[in-house]
């Protein structure tokens, strides 16, 4: 996955969440980092990074990240309150996971954490 640095850490297409917002359908792909998965404790941990029509505008533009862990459930819930912004929005001596294309949402996700100000 790309990352805003050199860095180029290995994710693999865990599977899909499909949800529905104003009768629009959509879909985010799940990812899980496979050094990640080989950390003890670490190994059902699970990773949505998205964009959506609010980056830029009220969320931070490098996109949010939500975080799972694997279930056998056959449904999840997808609480957006819980999307917060990568370290890199912070500070740029982090290197992040830039959102796919493919996790671009066309809708506004207004929850979840707000952009952040550079002015403290």
């Amino acid at each position: 996955m790309q990352t805003s640095s050199e860095r180029t850490p290995v994710y693999r297409r865990y599977g899909y969440v499909d949800f529905t917002i104003n009768n629009q359908k959509q879909r985010l792909t799940v990812y899980q980092n496979i050094a990640l998965s080989k950390v003890k404790g670490m190994e059902d941990y699970l990773f949505i990074p998205f964009k959506d029509s609010t980056s830029t505008i009220t969320t931070y533009g490098g996109g949010r990240y939500l975080d799972f862990k694997i279930t056998r459930a056959t449904f999840v819930l997808i609480d957006f309150n819980l999307a917060y912004n990568p370290y890199c929005a912070y500070s740029h001596h982090f290197s992040c996971p830039i959102p796919p294309a493919e996790n671009t949402l066309l809708i506004g996700i207004e929850a979840g954490e707000k952009y952040v100000s550079k002015e403290y």
